[in-house]
């Protein structure tokens, strides 16, 4: 199992935006793919303008 951690710093004017226009659209496609085990979007505690994507993968190879 792998878990994967992606770090995203926006402007802050850009944070809704890429939430509504990209996480919300594609987080179904990349739920869905052959091995991803789990996959959600979280929130920098005190900077709000940094975003996390956290997954779980079979392997490497998914």
């Amino acid at each position: 199992m792998i878990k994967r951690i992606v770090k995203l710093s926006f402007r802050e004017d850009a944070v809704q935006e890429f939430i509504s226009e990209v996480f919300e659209n594609s987080k179904t496609q990349i739920r869905a793919v052959e091995g991803c085990r789990h996959m959600e979007l979280l929130r920098h505690k005190t900077r709000p303008n940094v975003l996390f994507t956290l997954s779980i993968w079979d392997d490497e190879a998914a």
